[in-house]
């Protein structure tokens, strides 16, 4: 639900990466979007073939990012330049691989809050936490400096700052 749980917490400001608008009008985050302030990030080039969709979710109270696209994906540095004219400076990405991998290559990941539970699992058809076209040697590696440490239940929160 992308959600404050925190008893007296306020809720964030929702906003859902979806390059072709395919989220379902009767999605959780859609039907609350009245309660909690939700925006769909989408490629402009979808503007016209989903103008209905865009209307439908514009009624149920979700503001439509149309946004440039980059690669096939939506850009992320334009995204984060019209958060920033809404005021927006700092975001908590909740992501898969692919947009993982596009923040890190497009740096805009300055902090990692990581949770690492007692468990492992993978392989070829399990997708790690980056996809995309990845970093092959470890000089070329995402740089990050450990600042915070806890166990939190069984697992290892982590919190590193973006070395640059």
């Amino acid at each position: 639900m992308l959600n404050c749980r925190l008893e007296g917490g306020r809720n964030p400001i929702r906003i859902i990466c979806d390059s072709h608008l395919r989220i379902p009008l009767t999605s959780r985050l859609v039907e609350t979007a009245s309660e909690i302030s939700t925006f769909v990030a989408a490629i402009e080039e979808n503007e016209k073939t989903n103008s209905d969709k865009i209307r439908e979710l514009e009624k149920k109270k979700v503001g439509v990012l149309l946004v440039k696209e980059k690669n096939g994906q939506l850009d992320m540095d334009y995204l984060m330049e019209k958060l920033a004219l809404m005021k927006i400076d700092s975001i908590l990405l909740e992501g898969g691989a692919e947009l993982n991998w596009s923040m890190l290559r497009d740096d805009l990941v300055n902090e990692l809050r990581v949770f690492i539970a007692p468990k492992i699992f993978g392989g070829a058809i399990a997708p790690g936490p980056v996809g995309g076209d990845g970093v092959a040697l470890p000089d070329e590696a995402f740089m990050f400096e450990p600042v915070e440490t806890s166990k939190i239940d069984d697992d290892i929160y982590l919190r590193l700052i973006r070395k640059k």
